[in-house]
């Protein structure tokens, strides 16, 4: 009995350290990710798109996942990408998927051509020219700092 009132007791005790430590962590990344650290805005955004150390929040979710990759960072472009496909967060369109797919690839994230060809597959030929003229538009304003 004891040897479970200790364990339940611990079980909590690491619950509510794992908590704070979420917490100490959003805010930290928050904090940062209002410097302009990429990085720091896609962690924001994961955070509160999974309810990770503060309430979900899938709109705010979605405006860092943009900061990010406004930013350049091609993870949080191929996450957009995905919320654009899957309509998770935002209403689904496969001309923005597309578009931060290979905005995304273009910044090297490789993976996400994959991705950019599934969402190009349901599109017409006018609708991938539009995709296609967006996404130049956004390559140049939305370069990984590394692919200049």
């Amino acid at each position: 009995m004891i040897k479970s009132v200790l364990f339940v007791l611990t079980v909590l005790v690491s619950v509510n350290i794992a908590f704070a430590q979420d917490l100490n962590n959003f805010d930290s990344a928050m904090q940062e990710a209002k410097q302009g650290n990429s990085f720091a805005a896609f962690k924001v955004a994961s955070m509160l798109d999974k309810g990770r150390g503060v309430e979900a929040d899938k709109a705010q979710a979605i405006n860092w996942y943009k900061t990010s990759a406004k930013l350049g960072y091609s993870q949080a472009q191929s996450m957009l990408g995905f919320k654009y496909a899957m309509g998770n967060g935002v209403t689904k369109d496969m001309k923005t998927a597309y578009a931060w797919f290979d905005v995304a690839l273009k910044n090297g994230h490789e993976i996400s051509e994959q991705y950019r060809d599934k969402a190009a597959s349901e599109l017409s030929a006018s609708e991938l020219e539009v995709a296609k003229d967006i996404s130049a538009k956004w390559f140049k304003a939305y370069k990984a700092p590394e692919t200049e």
